[in-house]
C-alpha cells in the first residue's frame, strides 16, 4: 500500500496583515490565469472595509503575467474611482521589468515595508 501523498502546496498563497491599521495583502508563489481567483476574491473582501489604502505586497512572487497584471490595474482604477488608493510593494526584478515593459508602473503608487 502506497503512502498518500501530502496535499500540493497552492501555486498562490496570499496572505493578509495589517500594519497600523493598513490591510496588506502579501502575494507568494505565481500569479496568472490559474491563481488569479483567489487573489480577486482576497481583493474584493478587503475592498468592502473600505480602507483608504490597500498596500499588495509583491516581494514574494515568483511569476507574473498579463493577468495578474489586469487584476491589480483594475483594482486600482476602482479604488481610484472611489477615492481610495492601492499601492504595491516593489516585487524582484523580473517583476519590477513587467511593469516597466508594459509602461504600467507609473499607475500604482509604490511603497516600501519594514
Amino acid at each position: 500500500m502506497e503512502a498518500a501523498e501530502p496535499p500540493a502546496e497552492p501555486l498562490l498563497r496570499v496572505e493578509r496583515s495589517d500594519q497600523d491599521g493598513v490591510p496588506c495583502l502579501e502575494l507568494v508563489g505565481e500569479l496568472d490565469l490559474s491563481t488569479a481567483g483567489p487573489l480577486k476574491l482576497r481583493l474584493e473582501l478587503v475592498e468592502r472595509e473600505e480602507p483608504e489604502l490597500l498596500v499588495v505586497d509583491l516581494r514574494g512572487v515568483t511569476f507574473m503575467d498579463s493577468i495578474g497584471l489586469g487584476i491589480l490595474l483594475a483594482h486600482r482604477l476602482r479604488a481610484s474611482q472611489l477615492g481610495r488608493r492601492l499601492a504595491l510593494v516593489q516585487g524582484p526584478q523580473h517583476i519590477r521589468e513587467l511593469f516597466q515593459l508594459t509602461g504600467t508602473q507609473d499607475q500604482f503608487d509604490w511603497v516600501g515595508r519594514d
